[in-house]
């Protein structure tokens, strides 16, 4: 079989010549004749592939100068893959981006489903963790969403405790108020004090 790089210089040969690459494997060195209709249809291919590869590539500087969103990253690397530009050290970067990402989601998606108990100090630091990555994350607002009602949840339950620790009775919460605090939803899957 004729590599892209070896039919690039047959191309480049005028579709006849002597074809030899420096891939390091053994050099392959073969005449061919092509078809003036088939030079045409692949010399449009190679032009095709190699725009495309530019859009890529520009593309990818964009997305690596921001924060995009984690989907665009997957995308990108579903395109290096498919043109398979799977060496490409901007590929090796969207992959390490998408992967950090990917592991963000999953644990997020853990903690919004209530399926891991953690606390609130883990939560935050988990919102932190998602400042650090330079992606926007389908999750981060419901998690923050999560985050704000559990914190707010928290100082409506201190505040109605506080009158019970002095022991005064008039300034002790409901026991209705204190079943309201324990059948909301904020506290779901978290530890809270």
């Amino acid at each position: 079989t004729v590599s892209a790089a070896h039919a690039a210089a047959a191309v480049g040969a005028g579709g006849r010549g002597s074809l030899s690459c420096g891939c390091g494997a053994s050099v392959l060195r073969a005449t061919v004749r092509w078809p003036p209709s088939l030079l045409g249809r692949f010399e449009a291919l190679l032009s095709r592939r190699l725009a495309a590869r530019k859009r890529w590539i520009a593309a990818v500087e964009t997305a690596l100068s921001g924060s995009p969103p984690l989907g665009e990253v997957t995308a990108l690397l579903g395109r290096a893959e498919t043109m398979q530009l799977h060496d490409d050290a901007r590929a090796a970067e969207l992959s390490r981006r998408a992967a950090g990402g990917e592991a963000w989601e999953a644990r997020a998606a853990a903690m919004l489903a209530g399926k891991a108990a953690c606390s609130l100090g883990a939560l935050q630091a988990h919102l932190r963790a998602a400042g650090s990555l330079p992606l926007r994350l389908p999750q981060e607002a419901a998690l923050r969403a999560k985050e704000a009602g559990a914190r707010a949840w928290a100082r409506e339950a201190e505040g109605a405790l506080q009158g019970a620790a002095r022991w005064q009775p008039s300034d002790a919460a409901s026991e209705e108020k204190l079943r309201s605090l324990l059948r909301r939803p904020e506290p779901a899957g978290l530890t809270l004090p």
